[in-house]
């Protein structure tokens, strides 16, 4: 069946940029030309504030009228506060080096950035990218194993399906995500798909 995102597992608790965040998931498949690799990637977004939020390029969060409860909170962060973060996880196929890994991972911050987030103090994000390609024998029999290495030069389609894949898996977790009432009767409402639709027809037309 589908992946369950949104409101599930370590996403429960998960606060984005003033609505209900946590899991959400996206993948691109490159064409044969370039490889035909994965990149997936899995975020657990709990991180910014509600006057960031950007979505195709429209400012959402400050076009979304918040309940004067919510408003409260988004402004009420004062400097040296908590200001949450974001897990990101990406996964290929594609045979990538360490080196390689970690630039697609520096990638994934573009990502972020496209759904407002500027990675403010204390905002603890990390990135980590790992590929399933190359099999390491963990006692090996030879003194010496060969591994597959893709060109520098090819890895331009895979910087664009993570930064892609990014985007999408946080908005896919603000998206997918339920209203939740927790201890003390503290409760997040979810981004409402309604008024989202609303605000992003403009921009649609």
């Amino acid at each position: 069946g589908p992946v369950k995102e949104g409101t599930v597992g370590a996403g429960t608790g998960m606060v984005s940029y003033g609505f209900k965040g946590g899991i959400g998931t996206a993948s691109r498949k490159l064409s044969e030309k370039e490889g035909g690799y994965m990149v997936g990637v899995l975020v657990n977004a709990n991180h910014g504030r509600r006057p960031e939020l950007t979505i195709a390029g429209v400012s959402v969060g400050k076009l979304y009228e918040p309940p004067p409860q919510a408003q409260q909170q988004s402004h009420a962060l004062t400097p040296g506060q908590s200001e949450g973060s974001i897990i990101v996880l990406i996964a290929t196929d594609a045979p990538l080096d360490s080196r390689q890994l970690t630039r697609l991972a520096k990638r994934a911050a573009l990502g972020l950035a496209r759904t407002g987030s500027t990675a403010r103090h204390s905002s603890g994000d990390f990135m980590l990218a790992f590929s399933t390609a190359n099999v390491i024998p963990h006692y090996p029999t030879e003194p010496a194993y060969s591994l597959t290495h893709l060109a520098d030069s090819h890895i331009n389609p895979l910087i664009s399906a993570t930064v892609e894949a990014t985007e999408e898996a946080i908005l896919n977790a603000l998206t997918m995500a339920t209203s939740v009432t927790g201890r003390d009767g503290h409760r997040i409402e979810a981004l409402d798909l309604t008024r989202l639709n609303r605000i992003l027809q403009p921009a649609q037309r």
